[in-house]
């Protein structure tokens, strides 16, 4: 028996500085844990199903395929 589920979705190198993703829960409106080459901070999980997470602060958007844990980022107008 576990408490909670966590998943965690590990970067290697890359532009958009996200080193790692960690999401305690997968309900909307709760938060995912971001950490870059800035810090730590939080962004709200915006969609979730059995297939993908996606996660918003507005000016970034993050969508994390849940089966091959590939991650699409839009910052701004680019994408990674």
């Amino acid at each position: 028996m576990s408490r909670f589920e966590q998943e965690t979705f590990s970067c290697g190198l890359n532009a958009t500085g996200i080193i790692e993703i960690i999401v305690r829960s997968i309900e909307r409106g709760e938060d995912a844990i971001l950490t870059t080459v800035d810090g730590e901070t939080r962004m709200p999980i915006t969609q979730s199903t059995d297939n993908l997470i996606a996660i918003s602060d507005g000016q970034t958007n993050i969508v994390i395929d849940r089966h091959t844990k590939m991650l699409e980022v839009t910052i701004a107008d680019k994408v990674y």
